[in-house]
């Protein structure tokens, strides 16, 4: 059985068990924690990691409430359809969907 070879980080015991209780304390593993940081780390090289981009077209002289979100094209169907003359282009990166767990509500700070 091939399996992925597993990886090292070394932080202090106090970090991981902080980090550890925070995440039990949101219904996730710290592996979980982890792995989601990384993943934000990489965004801004996302090339492998199976990403989308999202377009919000923004009208330039028109009511900001025309803004039209979650627009998944090619950036040039997307600016065709909404041309720089008259629509400020925005994007973000959007990870993929991952099996949803429960989470309890952090309080605000």
């Amino acid at each position: 059985m091939n399996q992925t070879p597993r990886r090292t980080i070394r932080m202090s015991d106090e970090e991981w068990a902080a980090g550890h209780t925070k995440a039990q304390a949101q219904g996730e593993t710290l592996t979980e924690v982890l792995r989601r940081l990384l993943t934000g780390y990489l965004v801004d090289n996302a090339s492998g990691l199976n990403y989308d981009v999202e377009y919000r077209a923004v009208p330039k002289n028109a009511d900001i409430s025309l803004t039209v979100d979650g627009i998944a094209a090619k950036y040039e169907d997307v600016r065709r359809i909404y041309p720089a003359k008259h629509w400020h282009l925005e994007e973000r990166t959007v990870s993929p969907y991952r099996p949803a767990l429960p989470r309890k509500e952090s309080k605000p700070v």
